[in-house]
């Protein structure tokens, strides 16, 4: 995957979603991207997904 620049949110799930960098890539359902306001001046980012939030595709 080249780098390419990124234009948007949406850019970046897409990317991720294609992402094959690692092994990690083998097991997940879907990519949890996360929720909330794009527009937001701040961002809490908490633990690493687990089994449930790689189902729902949301933490």
């Amino acid at each position: 995957m080249g780098k390419l620049p990124i234009v948007s949110l949406d850019d970046v799930r897409a990317r991720m979603g294609e992402c094959t960098l690692c092994k990690l890539h083998k097991g997940r359902h879907t990519i949890v991207f996360g929720v909330g306001n794009p527009e937001a001046r701040l961002m809490f980012v908490g633990e690493a997904p687990g089994e449930d939030e790689d189902l729902k595709g949301e933490p």
